[in-house]
């Protein structure tokens, strides 16, 4: 999911019913490499025949649509999968040019109009809404955010603590929202976590939006009440903090297109797809995996090489409590 508009509280407001539908039950997409000087492109794609569709999948791409009647793909895509498909003969066509600069464009454009104010979280610093990376919060912010959470609502909001470090050194964070927080009540434990891919920040603000609406309405909502009091939700707001202080480097002000984590890989390529680095069935087939460097979805030397993914495993094998982190 890729989505660098402003935020929406129209829009969030839409999704925190369906993430709170999702607590009931225990919750268990992509560039390749790519630099200051490779532009991401957003093509459309003619499909050939109807084992087409397979080989984009096996060249990693990420299909944003598909079209069957027309017989087209929309995608994005960079130097390296170009050349991918130019060896295998697609056609296509290229509709914008650099995603990067094509957001910034749109985010300096948003920037112009009178905003929306959310509901939530205007008593945060920044407001929510209003971060400085294209009103979506820096990882610093983010932190900081979550720490802002837990201070004002500290009988339901756990102390955020790290479950881990990345490549890079920093660390990955969680906390956790119950009637109890860190006392292990035997209750469904649910965990949410975000951005596996840096460039991704609509989903750490959605996760952020459902916190809030637990917090600001424990004890005045039934559904938001019920949550809190019936389940051990757990939040991983950023799983790669490399990944997303990189896009900040090279777009403070949003629209950075970075995706995978920061490993040097040999051969000079870039980043390991996080999302493509867990245990189970890793390495099944090349068909949504790579095991080139240069892919958008390469998944890595072996199963949970990355540090991020290796934490994030750790914490799914063993109860969520904090107790045990």
């Amino acid at each position: 999911m890729i989505n660098y508009a402003r935020s929406s509280s129209k829009n969030l407001r839409r999704v925190w019913l369906a993430l709170g539908f999702l607590a009931f039950c225990a919750l268990p997409f992509s560039a390749g490499e790519l630099d200051l000087h490779d532009p991401v492109r957003q093509i459309n794609i003619s499909l050939a025949d109807e084992t087409s569709e397979r080989v984009l999948l096996e060249i990693g791409l990420e299909l944003q649509a598909i079209d069957h009647q027309t017989k087209t793909v929309r995608a994005i895509a960079n130097t390296y999968e170009l050349g991918q498909l130019d060896q295998r003969g697609f056609k296509y066509t290229v509709e914008i040019e650099d995603l990067q600069v094509w957001y910034a464009a749109r985010i300096a454009n948003d920037s112009n109009k009178s905003q929306e104010a959310p509901a939530l979280g205007q008593w945060l610093s920044p407001p929510f809404g209003q971060g400085s990376m294209g009103n979506y919060y820096t990882l610093s912010e983010t932190i900081s955010v979550i720490h802002q959470i837990r201070n004002a609502y500290p009988s339901i909001v756990a102390s955020p603590r790290p479950i881990g470090s990345s490549l890079e050194g920093r660390r990955i964070w969680a906390l956790s929202i119950s009637d109890n927080p860190g006392v292990s009540e035997g209750e469904p434990e649910v965990r949410m976590d975000a951005i596996h891919h840096a460039r991704e920040p609509m989903s750490m603000h959605t996760m952020i939006w459902y916190m809030l609406h637990l917090v600001e309405n424990y004890g005045t909502d039934p559904i938001a009440t019920y949550l809190v009091d019936h389940r051990e939700q757990w939040f991983i707001p950023v799983v790669n903090p490399d990944g997303y202080a990189y896009n900040q480097t090279i777009a403070p002000n949003g629209g950075g297109m970075w995706r995978k984590n920061r490993r040097n890989n040999a051969g000079g390529s870039k980043g390991v797809d996080l999302n493509r680095n867990y245990d189970a069935e890793w390495g099944y087939d090349n068909a949504g995996s790579s095991p080139s460097g240069s892919s958008n979805t390469y998944r890595g030397t072996a199963p949970g090489s990355e540090p991020e993914v290796a934490a994030m495993i750790v914490l799914l094998t063993k109860t969520l409590t904090s107790s045990h982190l």
